[in-house]
């Protein structure tokens, strides 16, 4: 590791000024997590709780944004399975003319994602990690 800092500069001169950053924020959130690590060198002051003996003191039903939005129109239809893991559940919405408005992914009947918040996560999903290429194709 300390040779780990130099050994990346040598290499950064050649990229993009947004790649550069990106490798550097990384670096530094490792070697800052690497440092907080290592405060905890003592087994004995910091023993990790075995998971059978711990009791969950977190409030899970809490509301929550996606638990406060409410879809608009009418739920018309919906198609679910269970997987190893939760239930997944695909529910349609119409308007008052019957007009499809909306389609919605429920986790374990939690609102995941809708085709109408796109907006929200369509800018982190997908613009973000198309600047990192040459040409984007659709």
């Amino acid at each position: 590791l300390a040779d780990l800092e130099e050994f990346m500069n040598e290499r950064l001169e050649d990229l993009e000024s947004h790649e550069q950053y990106t490798i550097k924020a990384f670096y530094e959130a490792m070697m800052e997590g690497l440092q907080l690590a290592s405060l905890w060198n003592d087994p004995e002051e910091h023993e990790y709780m075995a998971l059978e003996d711990h009791v969950d003191e977190i409030d899970h039903t809490k509301g929550i944004c996606a638990y406060r939005y409410v879809v608009p129109g009418k739920e018309v239809s919906s198609e679910g399975d269970q997987s190893i893991y939760q239930h997944v559940e695909f529910r349609n919405f119409n308007d008052t003319q019957g007009n499809k408005l909306d389609t919605c992914l429920y986790l374990d009947k939690w609102l995941h994602m809708c085709n109408s918040l796109r907006p929200h996560y369509h800018e982190w999903l997908v613009h973000y990690p198309a600047q990192f290429l040459k040409q984007v194709k659709r």
